[in-house]
């Protein structure tokens, strides 16, 4: 909705190379047997430190660390299957950046105190 959609091309930058280089590990040639999960928990701790570093304003980190994890379940999935379709893991890199980088804008505050 209004200015939301302005962020979204800015914010699929970040995401998209996130996606494309974790398709690539987890999927491409000589991936590793628990490379998916092991990549998302990395990504959890990640977050975990920041939240560490700044309690007070990242708290909201904490609060939808549930609906991170459903979301990484199901992209999981759907990057299962479109790898298994067509053979290539950027396939699936772009539609879950996409996906992901519409949440962020949508989701995240606009401002921060």
């Amino acid at each position: 909705v209004g200015v939301r959609w302005l962020l979204l091309p800015a914010m699929l930058a970040v995401p998209l190379l996130w996606a494309l280089a974790d398709e690539w590990l987890t999927r491409g040639i000589g991936d590793g047997r628990f490379a998916y999960p092991a990549t998302k928990a990395l990504f959890v701790l990640s977050l975990a430190a920041a939240v560490a570093l700044d309690l007070e304003r990242l708290f909201f980190l904490i609060i939808i660390s549930p609906v991170i994890l459903v979301f990484f379940v199901v992209q999981g999935l759907f990057s299962r299957w479109v790898y298994a379709r067509t053979g290539h893991p950027w396939v699936a890199a772009i539609g879950n950046a996409s996906v992901l980088a519409w949440a962020i804008a949508v989701t995240f505050p606009l401002l921060a105190k």
